[in-house]
């Protein structure tokens, strides 16, 4: 299962990065965060934040950086 969520989240990363968004995976231990700042430099970045610091718990946030993102979060 944890290759499924790693594929999946690395996936909706990949979709957002067209957008002109460079995305960040930050693993905190307690939890992880996904950012996503456009690199025009002109806009708020998104920040995803999911308590708990798995792969499943990546891939919730990647799903919630998506929907920020207006992307739909289904893989």
């Amino acid at each position: 299962m944890r290759d499924d969520f790693e594929a999946a989240t690395a996936d909706i990363c990949r979709r957002i990065e067209p957008a002109g968004y460079a995305v960040s995976v930050h693993h905190m231990r307690r939890y992880v965060e996904l950012h996503a700042v456009h690199l025009s430099g002109d806009r708020v970045p998104h920040v995803a934040r999911c308590e708990g610091d798995g792969e499943a718990e990546t891939y919730q946030a990647g799903r919630g950086l998506a929907a920020m993102g207006g992307l739909s979060p289904e893989v």
